[in-house]
């Protein structure tokens, strides 16, 4: 440096000079001397842009450093100026930003912990079934906590499974049911797999050599009930027309027979007082079972009607007697494996095979009146068939009126019945069955009070 008879050395910022140079000349703005290279180059962390230094797109000044623009922030264009606020881009509430996403645009900004982005507001992850933990969540990436569904990835309206085991969650809207289950809710079966149960207790077996083995079972135990009950009812409940022979026969037997004709005696008179206890039974018992069949009947049908949920305890001691009680064995049957099957087949099977009884026990009834002279059997039968309407009755109607109870999804989803959703509401197939179930209704829920 000239002007002094020593030479002293540029230190400043920037600063550098020429060999021979009587001054100091100083780099541009955020540049610093490379002596090296005998040239001005960028100060670390800058860029070197249309031939100046600044900081690249989604960075800022900062202390005489270009920094990363803080969460929820964005800049998407090189400058040494302020980062824009995410709240007043396309994103209104969003103040954070995708993890991993350069904050080059509007779309790195994110919506912070506990809110999702519909695509152009934050808003709060209101739903119980969604995992809002995480920043950065869209309505397609919503991830589900395990037992809950939704109909698609544009869907906010997150539903809960009729059976928490039965959806497996996750984002993936494609694939939120665990293996054999599809459909609304999850609470359809997939192909090759059968329906056991309905509603929460619905299970989807494979349809194996066991599930036909399981058909076979029930289908003898029912087999097997009713035989036993006939045959009950034969031993204790027909009038026996032999009861008292003629003085004069029982005199003829010779001696050598009059062991077997005492065996034979008592054995009827074992029958009589049978029969006689079995009459005493029902007349003091028969009332307070009904009353218990008819509770549990109405209590078993309330959490699928008035859409109720009861404890879990309580929930499993009702299935076990809704079986029995709504006399709906085929539900436990895997049926789906050997034939199409579904709950507008089974309505008019729990329909149709009451009326074809009750036809033949009304037609017997008419004849015997007829031509019966000492034994009234006839009031046996209208008796029977009583009893058969007053117990058929509740779960009858019910089946009958859960043909109109359809769920409306949201979205195009569509309309599925609540009793089965594989059932479309909006299928031509389906007008067949609701007018059936209409003259079922008369039949049943009207007709039967009509005719007591």
């Amino acid at each position: 440096m000239f002007g002094s008879s020593t030479c002293l050395v540029c230190d400043g910022p920037g600063e550098y000079s020429d060999e021979g140079a009587g001054f100091c000349e100083t780099c541009p703005q955020y540049e610093t001397f490379l002596s090296e290279t005998n040239i001005c180059d960028c100060q670390e962390t800058f860029t070197r842009i249309d031939g100046i230094c600044t900081c690249i797109a989604g960075e800022t000044l900062v202390d005489g450093k270009c920094v990363a623009c803080d969460d929820g922030r964005y800049k998407d264009h090189a400058g040494t100026h302020s980062c824009t606020v995410c709240d007043t881009s396309n994103i209104k509430g969003a103040f954070d930003s995708v993890p991993g996403v350069e904050k080059t645009s509007p779309q790195s900004c994110a919506c912070g912990v506990g809110k999702f982005s519909d695509g152009a507001v934050c808003k709060d992850c209101a739903e119980s079934g969604v995992n809002c933990t995480t920043v950065g969540l869209m309505t397609e990436t919503l991830p589900m906590f395990d037992g809950f569904w939704r109909t698609s990835s544009s869907s906010t309206e997150v539903l809960p499974c009729l059976n928490p085991k039965h959806c497996k969650g996750g984002a993936d809207t494609t694939d939120l049911c665990s293996d054999g289950y599809t459909g609304p809710l999850c609470a359809v079966c997939t192909s090759g797999y059968a329906a056991t149960g309905s509603g929460k207790s619905l299970e989807c077996s494979v349809c194996t050599g066991d599930a036909q083995t399981t058909i076979i079972f029930y289908s003898s135990l029912l087999l097997g009930m009713y035989l036993v009950i006939n045959f009950i009812y034969c031993c204790c409940c027909r009038r026996n027309s032999t009861e008292r022979a003629p003085t004069q026969s029982r005199r003829s037997i010779s001696h050598s027979s009059s062991s077997f004709a005492d065996g034979i005696s008592r054995i009827r008179s074992t029958t009589v007082d049978a029969r006689s206890t079995y009459k005493g039974l029902v007349k003091a018992k028969g009332p307070v079972l009904k009353v218990l069949v008819s509770y549990y009947q109405v209590m078993t049908m309330l959490p699928f009607v008035l859409n109720l949920s009861f404890p879990p305890v309580f929930t499993t001691v009702s299935n076990l007697f809704s079986s029995v009680v709504n006399l709906n064995f085929i539900s436990l049957m895997p049926l789906g494996c050997i034939m199409p099957s579904d709950f507008h087949h089974q309505m008019v099977g729990y329909t149709v095979i009451p009326l074809v009884i009750g036809l033949i026990m009304i037609v017997a009834y008419a004849i015997l009146k007829r031509y019966e002279s000492t034994i009234p059997l006839s009031n046996e039968i209208f008796a029977s068939f009583l009893f058969m309407t007053f117990l058929i009755l509740p779960s009858v109607s019910i089946q009958i009126f859960s043909t109109f109870a359809c769920r409306d999804f949201d979205g195009d989803y569509g309309s599925y019945l609540k009793v089965d959703y594989s059932i479309d509401c909006d299928a031509p197939s389906r007008n067949f069955y609701w007018y059936y179930a209409c003259v079922m209704g008369l039949i049943y829920p009207i007709g039967i009070p009509v005719l007591y």
